[in-house]
């Protein structure tokens, strides 16, 4: 296999596995979501915190593993992903307009999901281009704010069981398109080309 065949492939592995590990950490939390009482004495505050911190440590035990983030950028996405929920819950639960346009629930849920998704998607992203210079392309950035507003939209489904994992996966996927194409033993991108 050639050395680009290479790099494509392993680009796209690491694009799956992110969008499979934020599929499965928006399962996760739909579970929990589902059944707070199992998690809730864990972190303190409301059952609502647990979303994005489930998300920072999937996603930022993963980047560890890749030698993309340190200990430390690890643990600051992971603060990040809690925050950006957080924002974007407690944005969309004070969207009162949304009943003013529509009157079915579906339709409140969406119009609000939308602005929420953009919120939570901007933040994060904010977040990871402090964190990660890789990602710090504007074709990266646009994509993923635009795909978080996108996937806000879910919210009108008013399930847990589609919007976390469909939201978190899209989201996951967004940021592994941003990767380096390689990295060296120390974690620092290769110029490849």
């Amino acid at each position: 296999m050639s050395d680009m065949a290479k790099r494509l492939n392993a680009a796209l592995e690491g694009r799956f596995a992110m969008t499979v590990l934020g599929f499965l950490s928006g399962i996760l939390c739909a579970l929990v979501e589902f059944s707070p009482d199992s998690v809730s004495r864990l972190i303190p505050g409301e059952d609502a915190n647990i979303v994005g911190v489930i998300f920072g440590i999937v996603i930022g035990l993963y980047l560890y593993r890749l030698r993309l983030a340190s200990a430390t950028k690890a643990v600051l996405f992971l603060v990040a992903s809690g925050l950006a929920w957080l924002s974007a819950f407690y944005f969309a639960g004070g969207w009162d307009y949304a009943g003013e346009v529509c009157q079915e629930d579906w339709c409140r849920y969406m119009l609000a999901g939308i602005p929420a998704g953009l919120l939570g998607a901007g933040l994060l992203v904010a977040a990871i281009c402090f964190l990660f210079p890789f990602f710090r392309r504007t074709r990266f950035v646009v994509a993923t704010i635009v795909v978080g507003g996108l996937a806000g939209a879910l919210l009108g489904f008013e399930n847990v069981f589609v919007l976390f994992p469909l939201w978190q996966g899209a989201i996951a996927y967004c940021f592994a398109r941003g990767f380096p194409t390689a990295i060296s033993p120390r974690g620092e991108e290769i110029d490849t080309a």
